[in-house]
């Protein structure tokens, strides 16, 4: 009975989990990708892949809650080594909006940062 109740509450916190993953995946999306060199075909192209990756992804049946947890991770990680920029970048206000989506990203999937700079 007793690994029941705790299958049953890793079972519950995994799904919570993948929630918050899914949450900031979307505002990922919609609000801090931009391509690292957006002004390029091949830029265009990637950003294109990169958002048609997530998209298949999000609108996909979960069949395997640990593996869409890990494949939420590999997104955001992705994103976030490769991609994401704020939409207003050049600006203080949007440095420090970066920064933030930034170190939520890293508290979702991360237990130490990422390496390299991101500003």
């Amino acid at each position: 009975m007793n690994d029941d109740v705790t299958a049953h509450e890793t079972a519950q916190e995994n799904t919570e989990r993948l929630g918050e993953l899914f949450e900031m995946l979307r505002e990922v999306r919609e609000k801090g990708l931009i391509y690292w060199e957006p002004n390029t075909s091949r830029g265009a192209d990637n950003l294109r892949e990169m958002l048609a990756g997530i998209d298949r992804f999000m609108v996909a049946a979960v069949h395997d809650v640990p593996e869409a947890i890990e494949k939420t991770t590999e997104l955001l990680r992705d994103a976030r080594d490769k991609g994401l920029i704020y939409w207003e970048p050049n600006t203080d206000r949007g440095a420090e909006r970066k920064a933030d989506m930034v170190a939520r990203i890293d508290a979702l999937i991360d237990p130490a940062p990422a390496p390299g700079p991101r500003m």
